[in-house]
């Protein structure tokens, strides 16, 4: 077993925790303090239904473990590969939140 199984099957967790403590950081805000600026949360606040981004989740859990599956069956120097990948979902299904965002008219600062 890899030391990169578990976080490629958390991918979508860990990204937007990781992009929402480094934002919320780099904007000098308390990270720590209650909000509601997870990109799930963001994207139901700019008209998604929830229903719709929970599939998606569920989508992304799929997604991620047969890209774990794939990881197990590569030789090492392909290994990245899968990493890549879910990756680059992360980053595009970020970009689909930041458009919903701006076309709601939303910032990440938490509603009242």
């Amino acid at each position: 077993m890899s030391f990169a199984i578990v976080p490629l099957l958390l991918a979508a967790h860990l990204f937007d925790a990781c992009f929402h403590v480094a934002r919320r950081a780099l904007a000098g805000e308390a990270f720590w303090r209650p909000h509601r600026a997870h990109l799930y949360q963001i994207a139901i606040r700019a008209g998604w239904p929830a229903a719709r981004v929970a599939a998606l989740h569920a989508g992304f859990a799929l997604w991620h473990g047969l890209l774990a599956l794939w990881f197990l069956a590569l030789p090492p120097e392909a290994k990245p590969l899968p990493l890549l990948l879910a990756l680059a979902g992360q980053l595009a299904w970020l970009a689909v939140v930041l458009r919903a965002m701006r076309r709601a008219g939303l910032s990440f600062a938490t509603p009242p």
